[in-house]
């Protein structure tokens, strides 16, 4: 038996060697940059170093050239094969880490060949005895030391026998049998050294990189069963096979139960179960539901009492009959039990089986099924909560339906459908209707009835109008007393009354509720939702409906309002746009000969601005500027306007001065100043010489160049006391003629 108290920590593994290779990749991409940078930082020097070198021992070495080339060659073919496996990453990683380690061997060999012990071979072979115990293992690293040993007493030997001979110059003892002998014992001392240390090291890292994992796992395992329990956070039962599910899985066992504790009443209830493939027949009996004795179980019970963990064996010697009988009847080799808290106190515990062969849990694992055992006390806890948030929810999400719905619809017609489908969707209703109060008689009118399977668009068929008298059946007994009315027996409740519309509809009605609809603490209609069976509405839904009344109210208010404001601005547009055209009208009095004038630029007007997609709100302006494109003129003298002959460059001035006249007469209005563009600028022309403004291209706004051609084209289309019509071809000829000097080239191809 072994007994964890639930404050210990859990033991910690190795990490696999996948993780440590990683991290040695890792480690040689970055030597590999690092040394190919500083390796062409120097690869010019030591060429230049070469070349020198050479010049300096031409008269001394048999050959100096060729050793002086052969160097170089080296050098490039190092060069080469550094950059080859620096940037191939696909490169197998066993080859890069070995080409680098053979570089860095193949340097130290020509180092010490060309200088001995005054050169950098010892501190190469040094760091390809280091780089190899880093990018690969110990054993690795002992044979690059015994190769390094090796490889000083080779190129030793042979300096020392003279095989090879070094120049004077450039030697350090060279020709020394101690000098070799005392330079490889440093080499092995350093080597050795290094090589404890960086074993060290990497022990340490993997033992760092395990608990990392370690934690990972855990966490990993927590969050996956957090996720999928959160999903059943409404149904504890489900919650709790989860935990079972996710704790069995965790711990690769073979089973796992949930075990609810009442210690007022000492009984043990299993509240959720979960069988693994690999669970043996026996212990697949399913036990959920069964009610145990707490007395049967002294040994486990003792434990979980203490809130301490404790792993069972089938062979354990102190178990008492109950307890050995479970194993042997449901075949289990191990059980592994956690005690589930809630506030301190003990409310379950959690039971984790092996049938497959006997087992030690670790300390890891014991820890990972605490944390998860302690998922299911509050769950256990609160349970009844749930339901209660439910149901809230529920509440919430209806009356959320209900308020998006209510801000897409513009008008009453719009909202009492939605109000009506979704009255009858949360009680589960057959119909529902809004009967509305008529003001000016007092009745409370219905557009019809609604159900939960037609389209919430439209009401039923046949019933489209429906009204109710004052005070007549329950509608008006809502109306007179303002209470929330029910009924469970629709057909036999005295004050029932159907009309002959909806008498078809109604005839299997058996309950019903209905409500007052307030506005401003005034009852403005009856909600009324009718169901064909016989039942009774719950605290939830009255509650509920009366939310939604309350809202239908509100809405249903704010929306007549909204409608009868429309209505009336539409009306006061219409007065205006009545008393423009009656000015534009006085106008054309003063001038018989351009009486119709008006009109005509008017319509075609608008309808040339539709053509180029001018917007609906646009045509509204643009048809109240054209009315009003000559009212400039009412402040010219009759004498000027109504002139036979030629006139004046005074009289012209005068003209000219009218868009100016109707800029100032009407930009104090407000309703009209963004219908300014056409009297203020429709003589504007497009090349700059128009007036008042000598506006040029497109800063005459757009109306005033649509405006400009079809005023042009009237005028010239209809007599004038100088000159008689012109044809339509002439007049068209002339509009192309003008384009792009007068006239906007693009309005004139639309017209």
């Amino acid at each position: 038996m072994r007994i964890i108290s639930s404050g210990h920590s859990f033991e910690t593994e190795y990490l696999s060697a996948h993780g440590i290779k990683e991290w040695r990749l890792r480690v040689l991409d970055r030597i590999l940059r690092g040394i190919f940078v500083v390796w062409l930082i120097l690869l010019a020097s030591s060429i230049n170093n070469v070349i020198r070198a050479y010049r300096q021992e031409l008269y001394i070495d048999k050959n100096p050239l060729a050793l002086a080339v052969s160097i170089i060659v080296i050098y490039l073919i190092v060069t080469a094969l550094l950059t080859f496996i620096t940037f191939n990453h696909k490169l197998w990683y066993g080859l890069r880490a070995g080409l680098l380690l053979f570089i860095f061997y193949l340097t130290s060999i020509v180092d010490l060949s060309l200088s001995a012990l005054s050169g950098d071979g010892r501190i190469f072979l040094f760091a390809f005895v280091l780089l190899t115990a880093i990018l690969f293992d110990l054993r690795y690293s002992l044979l690059a030391l015994g190769i390094s040993l090796l490889t000083l007493f080779v190129v030793g030997w042979l300096e020392v026998t003279q095989v090879i001979v070094i120049p004077v110059d450039r030697q350090l003892n060279a020709a020394s049998a101690s000098s070799w002998l005392s330079g490889s014992i440093v080499f092995l001392v350093l080597s050795i050294a290094i090589l404890i240390s960086t074993t060290y090291l990497l022990r340490a890292l993997e033992q760092i990189y395990a608990q990392t994992q370690a934690k990972a796992t855990e966490i990993g395992r927590l969050y996956a069963a957090s996720q999928d329990m959160s999903a059943s956070l409404m149904d504890s039962s489900a919650l709790l096979h989860a935990l079972a599910h996710h704790m069995t899985e965790a711990l690769n066992a073979t089973s796992c139960n949930i075990i609810s504790i009442d210690r007022t009443n000492f009984r043990l209830t299993v509240l959720a179960e979960y069988w693994a493939e690999g669970a043996v027949p026996l212990e697949r009996n399913s036990d959920l539901g069964i009610m145990y004795s707490m007395n049967d179980f002294p040994t486990i019970m003792k434990h979980m009492l203490a809130g301490q963990v404790v792993t069972l064996q089938a062979d354990d010697t102190s178990l008492f009959e109950a307890e050995r009988k479970q194993f042997i009847a449901y075949g289990v080799k191990s059980m592994l039990f956690v005690p589930i808290m809630a506030h301190g106190n003990l409310i379950g515990d959690a039971e984790i089986w092996e049938s497959r062969h006997p087992r030690e849990f670790t300390l890891a694992e014991i820890r990972l099924a605490q944390a998860m055992a302690g998922h299911a006390g509050g769950v256990i806890e609160n349970a009844r909560l749930f339901e209660t948030i439910r149901r809230r929810t529920e509440e919430l999400e209806s009356l959320v339906e209900v308020s998006t719905g209510l801000r897409t619809a513009s008008n009453v017609d719009e909202m009492i459908p939605i109000l009506a489908y979704q009255a009858v969707k949360v009680v589960s209703g057959t119909y529902a209707s809004i009967f509305l109060l008529e003001p000016q008689t007092g009745d409370l009118v219905s557009s019809g009835w609604y159900s939960k399977d037609s389209d919430p668009k439209n009401p039923l068929p046949v019933e489209m109008a429906l009204r109710h008298s004052p005070g007549q059946g329950i509608t008006g007994h809502v109306v007179r007393s303002g209470q929330i009315y029910i009924t469970e027996d629709f057909q036999n409740d005295p004050i029932t009354i159907v009309l002959p519309e909806e008498a078809g509809r109604l005839k299997n009605v058996h309950s019903g509720i209905s409500l007052p609809l307030r506005a401003n603490e005034r009852i403005i209609g009856v909600f009324h939702i009718w169901s064909e069976e016989r039942r009774s509405f719950s605290n939830t839904e009255i509650r509920l409906l009366t939310a939604i009344a309350e809202i239908a109210g509100s809405a249903l208010q704010r929306a007549t309002l909204h409608e009868q404001t429309l209505q009336h601005a539409d009306e006061l547009a219409q007065a205006y746009d009545n008393t423009l055209a009656g000015w534009a009208r006085a106008l054309e009095l003063r001038d018989e000969l351009t009486e119709g004038h008006t009109r005509r630029v008017t319509e075609l007007t608008v309808q040339l601005a539709h053509r180029m997609g001018l917007s609906d709100d646009e045509l509204v302006q643009i048809r109240r500027g054209a009315t009003l494109h000559d009212i400039g003129k009412m402040a010219v003298p009759d004498s000027i306007l109504n002139k036979t002959g030629p006139l004046t460059e005074d009289e012209l001035e005068t003209i000219h001065l009218h868009p100016q006249h109707a800029f100032d007469m009407l930009s104090s209005i407000s309703f009209l100043r963004p219908a300014l563009d056409i009297p203020y600028c429709h003589h504007e022309h497009w090349d700059g010489t128009g007036y008042p403004r000598g506006l040029k291209g497109k800063e005459i706004p757009l109306a005033a160049r649509i405006f400009a051609i079809v005023d042009v084209w009237d005028a010239l289309i209809s007599d004038r006391p100088y000159r008689k019509a012109w044809s339509r071809e002439k007049t068209i000829q002339y509009i192309k003629e003008n384009s792009g000097k007068y006239f906007d080239t693009q309005v004139v191809e639309t017209f």
